[in-house]
């Protein structure tokens, strides 16, 4: 000790100072928080960096979107299936109650529309030759008559029906599937809700998690209420004029209508097309002009005054997210395009260095 203090002492005593203890603000900046390590890099390099690891991300997300379209697909019924839970326990059941009661109420509803869905489905693919055929003849004889030889808009119109058919197909797996995740994310949900209002409350991402699923519940409980009226209107409307399948056209109405702008036309395409096959160009236009005053009347006038502007999302930001989202999800992604932009408008809008990109999201020019 005396040896090693005066080793110090002469050192001083020669001007050479004793080395420091390492503390963690000595440490290089690659250990430090990651924004702190791009403000060390010229802006270009920065970008670039920032860059790269978006698109890698984006990358692994795509590739794995089989794995993680499904548990999304549970998160989501989750999230609409926790009010239900609060609801009974404010009401005096234990959670356990609660929880038991909404999980036989989530399967039994989730097991009736993948059945009946499933079995329309079945019909509809074992008829699908036929249909096909059917819908090419009639674009083709209405091109013909309009002095059109385009003969290939009629193989294309088939393959639309024939790919959204399909689709409703393969999302359908998915339900299954996701139904039962959900019943064990509801049994994990309030050892969850304790973590994220905890330790993980201040993690980027995660902290917003509680807040984006308060918002997609009032977004989703609003559009269920006017997806409803639209899907009645829709079995109302095609029963009516004898379209085939119109409970499985109005139920894929429903669903597609939680997809801004773009799902109930997607919804409209093969009713209107079968009405074209069954009973020519009048019918047909008698069915989408009975749809596009049905959506009006649900977008334009009930619409507007249940949801206001509590999203608070630029219309060209949902559009584009809509491509984006269907992207890197597949069909999927289209469900889901508001919920995860909403996610990234409260991330973003957490940080001052990002707060640009959530006035751009959200529509606000500050």
């Amino acid at each position: 000790m005396t040896t090693r203090s005066s080793r110090a002492a002469g050192r001083a005593a020669a001007g050479r100072p004793a080395a420091p203890a390492e503390s963690p603000q000595a440490r290089p900046p690659i250990f430090a928080a990651p924004g702190s390590l791009l403000a060390t890099l010229p802006p270009p390099v920065a970008a670039l960096a920032v860059f790269a690891i978006v698109g890698a991300a984006i990358a692994l997300v795509r590739a794995g979107s089989v794995i993680f379209n499904p548990i999304l697909l549970a998160l989501f019924l989750t999230t609409l299936t926790l009010p239900a839970v609060r609801a009974l326990q404010r009401r005096g059941l234990p959670l356990r109650a609660a929880q038991a009661a909404a999980i036989v109420l989530l399967m039994v509803g989730g097991v009736a529309l993948v059945a009946v869905v499933g079995f329309s489905l079945n019909h509809v693919a074992s008829e699908l030759l036929s249909l096909r055929a059917q819908i090419a003849a009639s674009v083709d004889g209405l091109l013909a008559t309009m002095g059109d030889n385009a003969s290939h808009l009629g193989a294309r119109a088939a393959a639309l029906f024939t790919l959204i058919v399909n689709t409703a197909g393969r999302a359908l797996g998915n339900v299954v599937y996701a139904l039962f995740l959900s019943v064990f994310m509801l049994l994990e949900a309030p050892t969850f809700g304790r973590l994220l209002a905890g330790p993980l409350k201040e993690l980027p991402f995660l902290g917003v998690v509680p807040r984006t699923m308060d918002a997609t519940v009032q977004f989703m409980g609003v559009r269920a209420i006017l997806n409803a009226i639209v899907a009645l209107g829709f079995i109302l409307l095609l029963w009516a004029a004898g379209i085939e399948y119109a409970l499985l056209w109005g139920l894929l109405a429903f669903v597609l209508g939680f997809i801004p702008y773009i799902g109930l036309p997607v919804a409209a395409a093969p009713p209107v097309l079968l009405a074209l096959s069954q009973g020519g160009l009048r019918l047909a236009l008698i069915v989408a002009g009975s749809i596009v005053v049905v959506n009006f009347l649900v977008e334009y006038v009930a619409a507007p005054a249940l949801t206001g502007k509590s999203l608070s999302l630029s219309p060209a930001v949902v559009l584009v997210s809509f491509f984006f989202w269907m992207f890197i999800l597949g069909a999927m992604g289209a469900l889901f395009a508001v919920p995860l932009t909403v996610w990234l408008l409260y991330t973003f809008d957490c940080y001052a260095s990002t707060r640009w990109a959530a006035a751009i999201i959200g529509g606000r020019g500050k």
